[in-house]
This record gives structure tokens, C-alpha cells and sequence, in this order.
């Protein structure tokens, strides 16, 4: 099932976990520039269903306020990108995504 706890738990490690880790990481590295981190279209497009995925994205939005002031003078900018017609949306969506594109 695609919102067992154990899947939701590996998205919540590869999105949050690991943008942590990748931002860490690039701290090291970066005196001055810019991070950009990308969350999901979830976070704006609210549907019945995969009620953790929006929560998730949305984090990943929150997180960014929060390291630009930790790691100034290095910019911290999240993006979200509009939904796109992959196999990706079809997971999520199933039988649905089409209807989700059209939209």
C-alpha cells in the first residue's frame, strides 16, 4: 500500500532527513550563494487521499525561512514546481492522475 507507515517513513527520510543532510553538507562548502530546495505541487493541491504526502512537501517549504536565518549569508530558496505527466503522478494518483493533469 502506497500510505503504509512504512513507505510514508521513506518518504519522510528521503525528503526531510535528506534535505538535511544534503543542506548540511553543502553549508560546508558554501561561504556565500544560494540553496534551492524543492518541495511537491501536493503542498498547494490538496486532494482526498495521500493526506501525509501535502504535510511532507509542506515541511520542506517551512524548512527554508528557517535555514536562510542559519545560514546567512547564504540563501536558502524553495521552489515548488507544477505537477508534470510521470509515472510518479500515476503512483500517487493512480487511475486518477489524468484528471489530476487536465486540471
Amino acid at each position: 500500500m502506497k500510505n503504509d507507515v512504512a513507505n510514508l517513513r521513506r518518504i519522510v527520510d528521503a525528503r526531510l532527513w535528506g534535505l538535511r543532510s544534503v543542506v548540511r553538507h553543502a553549508a560546508l562548502r558554501t561561504a556565500q550563494g544560494s540553496i534551492t530546495v524543492t518541495s511537491g505541487s501536493l503542498s498547494l493541491r490538496h486532494s482526498p487521499g495521500p493526506a501525509m504526502l501535502p504535510a511532507i512537501w509542506s515541511a520542506v517549504e517551512a524548512l527554508a525561512p528557517d535555514l536562510a536565518l542559519v545560514l546567512a549569508p547564504v540563501r536558502v530558496n524553495a521552489i515548488t514546481p507544477g505537477l508534470m505527466d510521470t509515472p510518479l503522478l500515476y503512483s500517487v494518483y493512480g487511475a486518477g492522475g489524468d484528471a489530476v493533469v487536465s486540471n
